[in-house]
């Protein structure tokens, strides 16, 4: 499941940095989408980690907004 997400942003965000917050409660990871970059390819993988997110009882969120993708995984 991160493993998807971490591979996800190196592959969509160019060489931007991309951001991991850890908390006791929530991860999230954050990164700009390369300009002109197809996003193809986002969207399958996103639902399996919201299935594994689920089947463990956390919540998983993103949302893609101009050139910002972030996803975030509650643990409470």
């Amino acid at each position: 499941m991160l493993t998807n997400l971490i591979v996800n942003a190196i592959n969509h965000s160019g060489d931007d940095e991309i951001e991991l917050q850890l908390t006791a409660n929530q991860l999230t990871l954050s990164n700009s989408i390369k300009v002109g970059q197809s996003t193809s390819g986002l969207g399958i993988g996103l639902k399996i980690v919201e299935g594994v997110a689920i089947g463990q009882g956390w919540e998983f969120s993103y949302q893609v907004q101009a050139e910002q993708f972030a996803a975030s995984i509650n643990f409470s």
